[in-house]
């Protein structure tokens, strides 16, 4: 009777074993699932912040340029320099 009961509870415990494997394998599957529906909006989002960086360097060069300009402006109009 004893074997028999310790062959039961090991075949019970391999059982929740194999169960605890199998929701494991399904979270894993999920995870995956959810990680491949990431990489298109990832992929836009870093297209976007690149498109973004480029503008933002753009705005960069324009205000240097209104500064050099509006310098300019100044100076002739103080007749520092001029015709």
């Amino acid at each position: 009777m004893h074997q028999q009961a310790v062959f039961m509870l090991q075949f019970r415990v391999a059982e929740q074993q194999a169960q605890a494997a199998g929701e494991q394998a399904a979270a894993a599957a999920q995870q995956a699932a959810a990680a491949q529906q990431m990489v298109a909006p990832t992929q836009t989002l870093a297209k976007f912040t690149k498109a973004l960086a480029r503008a933002t360097w753009a705005l960069f060069f324009v205000a240097a340029a209104t500064g050099a300009l509006t310098g300019v402006q100044i100076l002739v109009a103080l007749k520092v320099i001029g015709r």
